[in-house]
């Protein structure tokens, strides 16, 4: 009985991240630039860190990163202002208000869940400034041309049914 050939499927672990988002498309006013900066403070960097992360580790990912040209065109403005910088520092320092509030109560369960926040934006800023110094689309086109993740152009959900 002849031997089973072994085929390997080349797809096998590739995973597709997705990230839809409306608040992106009119990054422009307070409201939705103030939700845009959330979302690229608490998913857009802390994504980058792991995938630095595993490039450290010579893990490579797998994964293809789905990115609309509203939120390029916002990450690439954000790059030329200052006020992510500032939006940062403004949730440092929320996080070490509610740290030190909590620090004299009787809650200390939100003291620790205080010191969660100010440790893990400290770390997410600290990334932002001195490993990808400030500039997220050339950190992910970085990861691109290394082979460790895929970009694919997707629609502005605007003109996508939710």
């Amino acid at each position: 009985m002849p031997a089973k050939k072994v085929v390997k499927d080349e797809t096998a672990g590739n995973f597709l991240l997705f990230l839809k988002s409306s608040i992106a498309f009119g990054c422009g006013g307070p409201e939705s630039k103030e939700k845009f900066f959330q979302s690229v403070f608490e998913s857009y960097i802390p994504l980058l860190q792991i995938f630095y992360e595993l490039r450290s580790s010579n893990i490579q990912p797998k994964i293809t990163m789905g990115l609309s040209p509203s939120v390029l065109r916002c990450l690439d403005a954000m790059n030329r202002s200052f006020e992510f910088d500032r939006y940062m520092s403004g949730r440092i320092e929320g996080a070490e208000a509610d740290y030190s509030r909590n620090a004299a109560g009787q809650h200390k369960i939100l003291q620790r869940l205080a010191d969660f926040y100010v440790k893990n934006y400290k770390e997410t800023q600290s990334f932002y400034f001195e490993n990808i110094r400030r500039d997220i689309l050339n950190a992910f086109k970085l990861l691109q041309k290394e082979g460790l993740i895929e970009i694919a152009a997707i629609p502005d959900s605007e003109y996508t049914s939710s």
